[in-house]
Parts: C-alpha cells; structure tokens; sequence
C-alpha cells in the first residue's frame, strides 16, 4: 500500500476465456493539494485499510475470479434475477444460474453463492431485489443479471 492520498474505490478482475488473462476496471479517487511543490512521490508504506480488518476482504477470496469451469461463459451476465414470489405475504427472490440451470429462492437476510457473486440479500420487493457483496450493495430488476445490477444506496 502506497503512502499516496488515495483509495481504490472498485476493482473487478474478469478472466478473458480460458487464455489465462484478466481484464482489469479499476476505480481510483485521488486528492491533489494546492501549492504543493514536492516532485516526487513518498516512497513511504502505509498501513491504512478501507475497512477495519482483513476478513473485511475476504469476500475477494471467495469469488471465482479464475473462472474455472464455467465454459468461457460470463457467470455476471448469465445470473439473473428470475422471479419474485410471495409466500404468505413474505417475498423470496429467484436467483437463476443459467451456466447450469440452478436457481436460488432467497429472503431476505439469505446468504447466496454463485459462481457470478457471492453475497447476502437485503431487501426484495414485488419487481426486484437489493443485495450486498462485499461492501458493495446492488439493485436488479426482474430479467436482469448480476452485471446489469445498479449500485443501491444504503437504506
């Protein structure tokens, strides 16, 4: 970790195919300070985390950035929301693999693990659901996948 004033705020490592590759996104927020005449950057490490300990992280462990198995298919485009169903009044969420056909009924406070994502559902409604993966929280709609899904704002 650099000494710099900055935070990588996403980061997501997809595997191109079976070639043993990675495309890389990367979100990096930066703070630059008026006046400043230094011309070179600290080379001083820094302990500083996100997140108050490393089992905060340990969700990049689980996911299956590798990919293996899963026929070149993109696991976040092919896991989608499927359904909302009620059971007496209490709705559950229809979480679809479609790499191999399995689907998850979750309510909410339902852990879930996918080849696409792990996490937990939040919150579900008539025509969508909110979950949690890692400290990111998302919202999809009936139809969309994992990687259609849209930031959610805490509630």
């Amino acid at each position: 970790m650099s000494g710099q004033l900055h935070r990588i705020v996403s980061l997501r490592l997809m595997p191109v195919a079976s070639s043993g590759q990675f495309d890389l996104s990367m979100s990096v927020e930066a703070v630059i300070i008026p006046g400043t005449q230094r011309q070179t950057l600290t080379k001083a490490a820094s302990g500083m985390m996100a997140f108050p300990s490393r089992s905060s992280y340990d969700v990049i462990a689980r996911d299956n950035v590798f990919g293996v198995g899963l026929n070149q298919q993109d696991p976040m485009k092919l896991t989608i929301l499927s359904a909302v169903t009620f059971r007496n009044g209490k709705p559950t969420a229809w979480i679809t693999e479609q790499i191999d056909n399995r689907v998850h009924q979750l309510a909410p406070g339902t852990e879930f693990e996918t080849p696409a994502m792990n996490g937990r559902v939040i919150d579900v409604d008539d025509r969508s659901v909110t979950i949690e993966s890692g400290e990111q929280r998302l919202r999809m709609s009936i139809g969309q996948s994992f990687a259609d899904a849209v930031a959610a704002p805490e509630s």
